[in-house]
Order: structure tokens, then C-alpha cells, then sequence
């Protein structure tokens, strides 16, 4: 709310709030989240996922390499492009439930279910 970036900020324990915890703290709570953040990751950051997705091979016994770096992904599949939309709504799914915890905690302050239930997750 201050405009202080999210890794700069740090949780109840004292710890920033950097991608690899985030990832650690919510795996814990939804164990497929480690792996959809290193598929999606890859999307966001300049990454391998830019470059491979920008390649086709072609020819039965000689390779032939074609590349090109443009703003229309020409040989994304379509199965890319449905896991790549299936891997951000389920992350769009996390954010909303941290949200709800969060105005749920704003609004009942004496009241800790949300803090108990992340504590029970990690032990």
C-alpha cells in the first residue's frame, strides 16, 4: 500500500518476502505451485522458454536451424499456449485466496484462523 515492492517487504517472522520463499511458503499449502511458477516464471523473465519457443527445426537427416525474434510467437503450439494460460489462472487462483485471507484477517483482527492455518500447513 506504501509502494514498497512486495520483496522488499517482510512476513510476521522477519523474512523478505523474495520469490524463492514465497514459492517455498505456498508449495507447502498448494503443492503443485512450485512447479506451475518455474513453467510460468519463464514467461515473464527473459528466459530459455523466449528463445526455444522462437525455434523450429526442419529436414529428416540435415538440421536445419531457423530462428527469429519477433513480437508474433510463429511456432508456439497451441497446447503452449492453453498450459501456459491453465498454469497463470491457477497462480490468479492463489493471489485471490491470500487476498480473501487477508481482508478476512483485516476485517476480524482478533480472530487468527488464517495465521493458524499457515502455521499448521508448516509443521
Amino acid at each position: 500500500m506504501l509502494g514498497i515492492p512486495v520483496k522488499d517487504q517482510k512476513d510476521n517472522t522477519g523474512k523478505l518476502l523474495r520469490d524463492y520463499y514465497l514459492v517455498k511458503k505456498l508449495s507447502t499449502i498448494y503443492p503443485w505451485f512450485k512447479n506451475v511458477y518455474h513453467h510460468t516464471s519463464g514467461y515473464v523473465q527473459l528466459s530459455e522458454k523466449h528463445f526455444l519457443n522462437s525455434i523450429t527445426f526442419s529436414g529428416n537427416y540435415t538440421v536445419k536451424l531457423k530462428m527469429k525474434i519477433t513480437d508474433q510467437d510463429a511456432f508456439v503450439t497451441e497446447e503452449n499456449y492453453k498450459e501456459a494460460v491453465i498454469s497463470f489462472r491457477k497462480a490468479t487462483d492463489v493471489v485471490f485466496d491470500c487476498v480473501r485471507g487477508w481482508i478476512y484477517s483485516k476485517n476480524n483482527p482478533k480472530k487468527k484462523i488464517l495465521t493458524k492455518l499457515i502455521q499448521t500447513q508448516h509443521n
